[in-house]
């Protein structure tokens, strides 16, 4: 199976991927579905969406069910219930919300356990009342899933994939890197991140990939935002994570504005000359959070996890951090700040 970064297709865009590899016909990837599945023509004033012709920038793909569990899926009203409806057409579906934080996903001769969610830290929204939400990032929530998913399908491989972490840090939250640890030694066959929009270092952990960010993978340039939305290229570098029996292997790719992506290269993650193997691994938790510390991109303003629960301690960090992104969206609107990122 194949895993893919972010996606969201403006309304008249369509993806060129040039020289794309035979696999990803033959084999089902799974992509982020960055931005709900729109029915309209016209972009939304402040968020980010797919239209709903997406599909004809995958004519030569296999696709497996959307994760869906992000912080842009509900930037238009009923986004979520909306997104689904809209895969059905396609004979698709999605997960990592509501109540389908789990899809089995049948591959080749393997069987797969998708769980997704996302961090409410950087906006994805719970459920509330009748409103659908995104499955939350929480500890004992993810622990119970997961223990539920390894025994009632002993046979089959459980994989949870996150949105998490801040936009364009390089390096995973100690508090999240100790979750994907433990997920591991549950059971699970991996773990794979998405949301910093830059392609994160990948960690072997008892022989098990954590892919900690996949990056872009078909992201609109200039389109979102009232046009405003222009990422860096640091973020023009994307990967395709495939996960083949007891291999892993990482397609490369390079995104050309506004549509191209080329297809540059393939290395074995087993290989120890991998280039995204990451410089941490060996580390415990002590030694990884002070060499965090020091080594993080992100650090104005910007409280360190160390732990993926609901503790008091973590509910501070998150009412500061939901202030602090209040006055920059305050300030983006009144052309203060640019929406440019920096990476």
């Amino acid at each position: 199976m194949i895993f893919v970064g972010d996606v969201a297709i403006a309304p008249g865009d369509k993806f060129n991927f040039n020289e794309l590899p035979p696999v990803f016909s033959e084999k089902k990837t799974c992509i982020n579905l960055e931005g709900a599945i729109s029915t309209q023509d016209a972009l939304p004033n402040y968020g980010v969406i797919n239209t709903y012709s997406f599909i004809d920038s995958f004519e030569n793909f296999n696709l497996a069910p959307a994760f869906l569990a992000n912080n842009h899926i509900l930037d238009i009203d009923d986004g979520i219930d909306s997104t689904l409806k809209e895969l059905s057409k396609l004979n698709l579906s999605g997960f990592g919300v509501e109540s389908k934080s789990t899809n089995l996903v049948q591959t080749e001769s393997d069987e797969f356990i998708l769980l997704g969610y996302g961090w409410s830290v950087i906006g994805c929204q719970k459920p509330i009342k009748n409103k659908s939400g995104v499955a939350q990032l929480d500890r004992a929530k993810i622990l119970d899933d997961v223990t539920d998913a390894l025994r009632n399908n002993p046979d089959k491989k459980v994989i949870a994939i996150f949105h998490w972490n801040y936009e364009f840090e390089l390096y995973p939250q100690p508090g999240h890197r100790k979750l994907a640890h433990e997920l591991i030694d549950m059971g699970c066959t991996a773990v794979i991140g998405h949301h910093p929009h830059i392609v994160g270092p990948i960690e072997l952990y008892k022989g098990k990939v954590i892919a900690y960010s996949l990056g872009n993978w078909a992201f609109s340039y200039g389109k979102f935002f009232d046009s405003k939305l222009k990422f860096p290229a640091s973020s023009f570098s994307q990967i395709a994570l495939e996960l083949c029996g007891t291999s892993a292997r990482i397609h490369w790719f390079k995104f050309a504005p506004p549509f191209d992506v080329d297809f540059v290269k393939t290395e074995e993650i087993t290989n120890s000359n991998c280039s995204l193997l990451a410089e941490f691994s060996d580390m415990n938790d002590d030694e990884y959070l002070l060499w965090f510390r020091k080594n993080r991109k992100k650090k104005f303003l910007l409280p360190t996890y160390l732990t993926a629960d609901n503790s008091f301690e973590n509910k501070l960090k998150n009412r500061w951090v939901s202030i602090r992104q209040i006055l920059i969206d305050y300030a983006v609107k009144l052309n203060i700040k640019s929406l440019g990122r920096n990476g």
